[in-house]
């Protein structure tokens, strides 16, 4: 990854990874790990600004608002990884909202909660064609730093809202796949494909997953281990 040039919050003292991995983000700067800290060369400062001071430096306290994005809440793989991750999140590091869109797969929405994360249905229905407005909406209050899609057409729907949000409210993006995408639809697929661009980060939870992958993600496609 190249590096980004960040704009920095404090002008008398270091500022910090929102997240807490700690990088300095003063002058040049690489992306951190889980690509939360920097999007378009700006750093997400919005929420909490504590500015802690000692001395004549200044530390910036961040958390870092992630709103997760997923078809379904049901008993599955990419699921229980939300579930898990949950659990070992450092609150005043980042916090989690999740969306869903089928409100009948919501298995999973009491463990979420339980571990600390809101949970949004966005779909009244399973044909509810609304609910792509309110992921917009959702999207556009400003709230959220990081949108990370764990499915490929709520995803894919995110981006595309994302273009019409301004930029000072608009969220960086970051996808993870968990399926060959020879397992999608082809029109699931082929928009898929063609919005992956607009991703600050993209990930796969194996090799086999990454390999399936065509177009500008596969030339991004970063594997992530599980």
């Amino acid at each position: 990854m190249k590096s980004l040039s960040v704009r920095p919050s404090v002008r008398d003292g270091p500022s910090h990874c929102a997240h807490g991995l700690g990088e300095p983000l003063i002058g040049e700067m690489r992306p951190c790990e889980t690509g939360y800290a920097a999007h378009g060369g700006r750093l997400w400062l919005m929420e909490r600004d504590y500015g802690l001071r000692t001395g004549r430096s200044s530390v910036l306290l961040v958390t870092t608002e992630v709103l997760w994005l997923i078809k379904g809440l049901g008993p599955g793989g990419a699921e229980r990884l939300l579930v898990n991750m949950a659990a070992t999140r450092h609150e005043a590091d980042v916090r989690f909202t999740c969306a869903y869109v089928l409100p009948h797969k919501r298995h999973l929405v009491e463990q979420l909660e339980t571990a600390g994360v809101a949970c949004i249905c966005l779909g009244r229905g399973s044909r509810d064609l609304l609910w792509p407005f309110r992921l917009r909406s959702l999207m556009g209050t400003g709230r959220f730093h990081v949108v990370h899609g764990h499915s490929p057409l709520p995803m894919s729907v995110a981006r595309l809202a994302g273009l019409t949000i301004r930029r000072s409210k608009r969220p960086a993006l970051v996808s993870t796949e968990h399926n060959s995408w020879g397992s999608f639809a082809w029109p699931t697929r082929w928009l898929n494909r063609m919005t992956s661009r607009l991703d600050s980060a993209i990930f796969a939870v194996s090799e086999e997953t990454a390999a399936s992958m065509t177009g500008p993600a596969a030339r991004r496609v970063i594997t992530v281990q599980h």
